[in-house]
C-alpha cells in the first residue's frame, strides 16, 4: 500500500447542497489522483475523520462503511 502524502494535497472541494435538502451531507464523488484508487482515498479520509462528530466527518465515515 502506498502512503498518502497529505502535504501534497492543496484542494478539497465540498458541495454542501445536501445539507439543505437532506439535513445530512453525503459523499457524492471521489476524484482520484496519481496512482491512488477510489477506495484507498476513502479509507484514508475515513481514518482521519472517524473520531470526529461533525456532519462532513460522519458522511465520509458512512460512505467508507457502505
Amino acid at each position: 500500500m502506498t502512503v498518502l502524502s497529505i502535504i501534497k494535497v492543496d484542494t478539497i472541494l465540498f458541495d454542501k447542497t445536501g445539507t439543505l435538502t437532506d439535513e445530512q451531507p453525503k459523499v457524492g464523488k471521489i476524484i482520484v489522483f496519481d496512482n491512488y484508487e477510489r477506495d484507498e482515498i476513502l479509507t484514508y479520509a475515513a481514518a482521519a475523520e472517524r473520531k470526529l462528530s461533525h456532519p462532513i466527518a460522519k458522511a465520509i465515515v458512512q460512505k467508507a462503511k457502505n
